[in-house]
């Protein structure tokens, strides 16, 4: 290939998949009416149908903009202000708020739950049934900043400080595993799930892969000179995005070449 990273431009701050394509939204925030901000794109890095991204134009009242997640269907949005997040329907209405007490550090959201980590003073995950508003459980256990969460197959994947993984059951909101991670697992900043494979990536540039269902540690490999600050998978491939480095890569999952 005459590159050796898929796009390069504003520093990207999030990685998403939609069906086939890769999707990314980089140097921009969403943006509430009555304020000067850059509207949110979505931009495909990779196509298939040659069809071009969905935009959500989402209205935010500070720039302290922080986590965000749409539900599986694409109907709900939720975005997060301070200690504040947002319930909107798809064309921008607005729900719900869930007053937190504390300023969010990641955002999951899955068929019908919100699922939010506190991580600047709290380290507990709050999970609500989004359609009724209701606390379903608070999840305590961390004892660090909360950097990261994925959802898997009813159930959720945490990350903190502490270098350790820990799997949620959300039928019974108990603990069920923890994972030991490795010394670049101290500032880790996204969690995939994918193939069989936790995939972790950290601000050290290096992706851990550990085994789904025993935990072992499988991959650990240098991918990048600065902090990874998003993964995401289509169809074979990892794209990791480097906000520092302002880059994009795709990578094979089977042999993690380029």
């Amino acid at each position: 290939m005459a590159q050796d990273h898929l796009y390069k431009g504003d520093p990207v701050d999030h990685l998403f998949e939609e069906g086939s394509r890769m999707l990314i939204r980089g140097g921009s925030v969403y943006l509430p009416p009555n304020r000067k901000f850059r509207t949110m794109t979505m931009v495909p890095l990779k196509s298939l149908d040659g069809s071009t991204a969905r935009c959500f134009d989402i209205k935010s009242e500070s720039t302290r903009w922080s986590n965000w997640g749409i539900s599986p269907n694409g109907e709900h949005i939720f975005y997060s202000i301070e200690s504040t997040v947002y319930q909107l329907n798809r064309d921008g209405t607005l729900i719900r708020e869930y007053a937190c007490g504390d300023d969010p550090s990641a955002m999951v959201v899955t068929r019908d739950l919100l699922i939010v980590a506190f991580g600047e003073t709290e380290f507990q995950i709050k999970v609500w049934k989004f359609s009724e508003g209701n606390l379903l459980a608070t999840l305590p256990g961390h004892r660090g900043f909360i950097s990261s969460m994925a959802y898997h197959d009813g159930f959720l994947y945490s990350i903190a400080d502490e270098k350790l993984i820990k799997k949620w059951d959300l039928e019974t909101f108990a603990l069920v595993q923890e994972i030991p991670g490795t010394v670049e697992m101290k500032e880790t900043n996204p969690i995939l799930i994918v193939d069989g494979k936790i995939i972790v990536g950290t601000g050290y540039g290096t992706c851990v892969v550990f085994d789904l269902n025993t935990g072992a540690l499988i991959h650990n490999q240098r991918l990048h000179q600065e902090s990874i600050a998003q993964l995401a998978y289509v169809d074979g491939y990892v794209f990791t995005a480097c906000g520092d480095e302002e880059i994009v890569c795709q990578w094979d999952i089977r042999t993690w070449k380029r």
